[in-house]
């Protein structure tokens, strides 16, 4: 079982493979300046460690809990030596924590190569309407997190970005799926998918990615296995999470300048990826967010 694909994407990966491996020169991190949000734990952890593999000297993680930022470091310093790990605590919806945590980036390692979107939030799974688990506050709170939270972080990122840096945003592919009970995890991460969308129409001078990482067991991913389990819906088959490491690793690198401005699968092969993008370059809503049958409308 496995995600659908463009006709002209035939092999999918669920694990790494020699393109994207980091230890590739032509992917090297070094002397870049990454940010993680959400890099002390489960996806933004595995990003992490990737771009020290990759050479990366400079991270810098942003999170909620000192204790898992500073468990990161010490593991992530003490396998990769040279690399040093700042670490920058707070809450992505609050707008002056996302503004000290890139001022303080730029004065200690200076202006930020690859920014990594990763911070988000699941809201219970509950119908809309629903009194359960919190209610509208729930329901909320992931848009705060999902939505606001990418505003803050890009609007802060501006006043610290490298010249010509990569903008990774980790979306989903629930975007593209109507799931009942998940609605405010769902037309969130929409809605911060088409953000990252009008941030790359209004800021060409950077490449701006929308990537949606698989399917890799997280304590955020422990709440969707429990909702199709209640469903009595299919599990659908792990990733390897070093696929979705290695990926962003290879999408910040020159090598993936090809997919600027488009949303991506980390399943689908690069090779293949770079043909059928070539194949369809006048098409300019392809691989973007958009009403399915509708032709993309010029402006």
């Amino acid at each position: 079982m496995a995600f659908p694909r463009p006709e002209g994407i035939e092999t999918y990966h669920t694990k790494p493979y020699p393109a994207i491996d980091v230890t590739r020169p032509e992917l090297s991190a070094k002397d870049k300046v990454v940010l993680i949000t959400g890099g002390g734990s489960g996806l933004g952890r595995a990003f992490t460690e990737h771009f020290a593999k990759a050479g990366s000297t400079k991270l810098a993680i942003t999170g909620r809990r000192a204790n898992v930022l500073e468990e990161a470091k010490k593991d992530i310093e003490a396998t990769y030596p040279g690399a040093k790990v700042l670490t920058l605590v707070g809450d992505v919806a609050d707008a002056n924590a996302a503004n000290d945590a890139f001022a303080t980036i730029k004065s200690t390692f200076g202006p930020v190569d690859v920014l990594i979107n990763n911070a988000g939030y699941l809201p219970h799974y509950v119908p809309i309407g629903s009194t359960d688990q919190g209610g509208f506050a729930e329901w909320w709170k992931g848009y705060e997190v999902n939505v606001k939270g990418s505003y803050n972080i890009l609007t802060a990122f501006l006043s610290a970005a490298a010249k010509g840096a990569t903008v990774i945003n980790l979306s989903t592919a629930g975007v593209n799926v109507l799931f009942p009970t998940q609605s405010a995890y769902g037309s969130s991460k929409m809605a911060a998918t088409r953000v990252f969308e009008y941030f790359q129409a209004e800021h060409p001078e950077f490449r701006v990615v929308n990537v949606a990482p698989g399917v890799v067991l997280t304590e955020m991913h422990e709440r969707t296995i429990s909702a199709l389990d209640k469903m009595g819906k299919d599990q659908l088959p792990l990733d390897d999470i070093s696929l979705p490491a290695s990926y962003l690793v290879w999408a910040s690198s020159p090598e993936a300048e090809f997919i600027k401005g488009r949303f991506v699968w980390v399943h689908w092969d690069v090779h293949e990826l770079k043909a059928l993008l070539e194949k369809r370059k006048d098409d300019k809503g392809f691989l973007h967010t958009a009403i399915e049958g509708m032709p993309n409308i010029p402006l």
